[in-house]
């Protein structure tokens, strides 16, 4: 028996690695769901570049908890320690924008999924640091060959918690609505549109930055929606923008995946809703003769 097979990892170091098994295993499948979702070649392209990396992070940390050598858990602390970098520079980037252009629910449901992130990958930089000391104090040189090998209880608790992931992401892709689709109830859409809203078609980009929609309403409702502040950001609704009477084009939803828009809207007798700062923008027009409303945001 060497040095190192005297030694167990602590608690607080088994629940870190589990927490970073979790959030591994939810960003591939987080990148897989973009992918199958949108269909298209950006989003694939993404899968391809960064679904590996969370696979990389996960096999390593399962390295240094289940056959510890010194060299292993050297390894699981200097690529903690770089993606923990890298996430922290993304929220300090995401903070900085969104100072100017307002901290919407999916800005904050992204700065706050990352805060979560980099502080797992900045504990597990900790945990493996000090298991590193830990079996640099005790190891041999025997200790460096140990084979990577798992037991038949851990193989069936590593295809529960897999199966469980898989399972939560069958649900999210049934439950998440395409990224397009055409005269829709209100409730089918990823957008917040008036009550009463109705006939809607809408198009978004994969990430949901650039969002066209357009829908059947009553004025009094397209109204409500814009003074309850319901269309734009918190920036947006601070901003005091107003509705004004006007004539405009206005641009529709995207119908295929090649980025083709039906033809714009030319309307005679509009209410106009626009709200821009830098990249943030929120567009709402009413058609008062059709009782239509066209509806545009981008929050990049």
């Amino acid at each position: 028996m060497t040095g190192t097979d005297t030694v167990r990892p602590s608690g607080i170091f088994v629940l870190v690695s589990v927490g970073v098994f979790a959030v591994c295993a939810a960003l591939f499948l987080q990148t897989l769901a973009m992918a199958v979702v949108s269909r298209d070649f950006c989003s694939w392209t993404t899968f391809v570049l960064f679904a590996p990396w969370p696979l990389l992070i996960a096999t390593v940390q399962c390295a240094s908890l289940k056959h510890g050598t010194v060299r292993r858990a050297r390894r699981a602390k200097v690529l903690m320690a770089v993606f923990a970098a890298i996430v922290w520079g993304f929220v300090s980037l995401f903070l900085c924008l969104s100072i100017d252009s307002g901290f919407d629910r999916g800005v904050l449901t992204l700065i706050v999924t990352m805060c979560v992130v980099g502080l797992l990958f900045t504990a597990g930089t900790w945990v493996n640091h000090n298991w590193e000391k830990t079996l640099r104090n005790v190891a041999q040189p025997s200790s460096q060959q140990l084979t990577f090998r798992f037991s038949l209880k851990e193989a069936f608790i590593g295809m529960t918690v897999f199966a469980s992931l898989l399972g939560a992401w069958l649900f999210f892709y049934r439950t998440t609505p395409p990224p397009m689709a055409q005269h829709v109830a209100a409730s089918a859409a990823p957008i917040k549109l008036p009550t009463d809203a109705r006939d809607v078609s809408y198009s978004s980009d994969t990430f949901g930055g650039f969002r066209y929609a357009e829908f059947s309403c009553g004025e009094s409702d397209f109204r409500e929606w814009i003074a309850g502040g319901r269309c734009g950001s918190i920036l947006a609704r601070q901003s005091g923008t107003q509705l004004v009477e006007t004539s405009t084009i206005v641009r529709r939803y995207r119908t295929s995946e090649k980025d083709v828009s039906i033809a714009d809207a030319y309307v005679n007798n509009a209410l106009r809703y626009h709200f821009n700062h830098g990249d943030h923008t929120v567009l709402a027009v009413y058609d008062r003769d059709a009782n239509r409303g066209y509806y545009f945001i981008s929050t990049r």
